[in-house]
């Protein structure tokens, strides 16, 4: 029989923005809650799903911990809750319901497609979308820690392969290996003076 041969897929490496551009993204956001979203996403690394559908009654405001039920592959998990979306949020909170809910329909925000491009344009940077974030909270505390467990963990990869993935992105962690690799050789110049 005739068979289709499947090309391999080959995952592109997103290109992570400077957090000098997210900050910059984020002062062009007005409404406080649609902010917490953000900084959910950003500072906490979750999935635009796991944001929008986010009830009260999953936080712990106490522990500032988050109970994520309604995850991908219906694997619960738990999130700390960044203090930007704390302090905005506190004045608000309520149980038994969603805490992001759009106001004209009283259920969750179905997408923020405009949002992120409108306040990419105003910011003057390339179009975020919410998966950049978490992409972007995956390396820069990959970066800033060098655990990869703890990234893993933070992001609820199954996998520990999954979230390897970030070490190819971590650029800072090479510019430092590079560095340390040039320091213990001396230098080129310092290398070929001690033949």
């Amino acid at each position: 029989p005739f068979k289709i041969e499947m090309l391999p897929y080959k995952r592109k490496l997103p290109v992570i923005p400077h957090p000098a551009e997210i900050t910059k993204f984020i002062a062009q956001i007005e409404d406080p809650l649609k902010k917490a979203m953000i900084y959910f996403m950003f500072l906490g690394g979750l999935r635009w799903k796991e944001v929008s559908l986010l009830r009260g009654e999953s936080i712990d405001w106490g522990r500032g911990i988050i109970n994520l039920v309604d995850t991908k592959g219906q694997h619960p998990g738990i999130c700390i809750m960044p203090a930007e979306a704390k302090d905005i949020l506190s004045p608000v909170r309520e149980k038994a319901c969603y805490v992001f809910k759009n106001e004209k329909t009283g259920k969750p925000y179905g997408s923020l497609k405009t949002l992120f491009k409108s306040a990419s344009k105003r910011a003057g940077i390339n179009r975020l979308h919410p998966h950049l974030l978490r992409h972007a909270f995956a390396t820069y505390l990959l970066e800033s820690t060098g655990d990869l467990r703890l990234t893993q963990t933070m992001l609820r990869h199954k996998d520990i392969t999954t979230t390897q993935f970030y070490t190819q992105i971590a650029t800072t962690r090479m510019q430092v290996g590079i560095e340390k690799m040039t320091n213990y050789i001396g230098g080129l110049d310092g290398w070929k003076n001690k033949k």
